[in-house]
């Protein structure tokens, strides 16, 4: 009996891991960062740089992921590209990222967060996510719109005012993650650091401990 159980629960870790295969950014290019990874705790990207095969899926995830495909048929049919694939090279560092929606018509970039909290403001890292885009899409404007769990669902929006900046604090914190990297370095304690959600928190306090904040530019 145990067996069997154990045999349904396999393919069902296995389905769940082939879903999410395309989704773990862990570049293969030693001058690649995806825009993920440093719109976040520089440190737990850096350890899922040295972990990949550890790589957790959340029900977070599930969730968002099963958001964004339930909409992207009604978004492509009223004229937006999903997922649009967004480049950037500056020197030796090269920056890539998937911007959830585009509107090529208006020149528009939107991300979409799912989320069952309570939201009064944006996060910063996801201001950094999307003006990034912006920036590099040379869009006009540039959205965050919080999808809220609740009964019934209901949607914030928030406008992104300075892309400039946004841009600019995802090029530094990228710099930052490969020097790290470069130096097999674990860096400190970040500012955007979710420690108790983290699945890498485990593996992160085998590291050394500092007071020392690592803050954007």
């Amino acid at each position: 009996m145990d067996r069997d159980i154990y045999f349904k629960k396999s393919i069902l870790w296995e389905a769940i891991r082939k879903s999410f295969e395309d989704r773990i950014v862990v570049p293969e290019e030693p001058n690649t960062v995806w825009v993920t990874e440093v719109c976040g705790c520089l440190r737990r990207a850096w350890l899922r740089r040295k972990n990949a095969q550890a790589y957790v899926v959340s029900l977070d995830m599930i969730e968002g992921h099963a958001v964004h495909e339930f909409l992207r048929k009604s978004f492509e049919s009223m004229g937006f590209e999903v997922e649009k694939k967004v480049e950037i090279m500056l020197d030796d560092l090269k920056i890539v990222g998937k911007a959830d929606l585009w509107d090529p018509k208006n020149r528009h970039v939107l991300e979409l967060k799912y989320t069952g909290n309570i939201v009064k403001r944006p996060l910063f890292q996801h201001l950094m996510q999307v003006g990034f885009y912006a920036k590099v899409l040379q869009a006009r404007d540039a959205y965050v719109a919080y999808i809220i769990k609740s009964r019934p669902i209901s949607i914030k929006l928030f406008k992104v005012r300075d892309i400039n900046k946004m841009f600019r604090t995802v090029v530094y914190r990228a710099r930052q993650l490969l020097n790290y990297v470069r130096k097999d370095e674990p860096p400190p304690k970040d500012q955007f650091a979710s420690c108790n959600t983290c699945e890498y928190w485990k593996e992160c306090k085998k590291y050394y401990r500092t007071k020392k904040v690592l803050k954007t530019k």
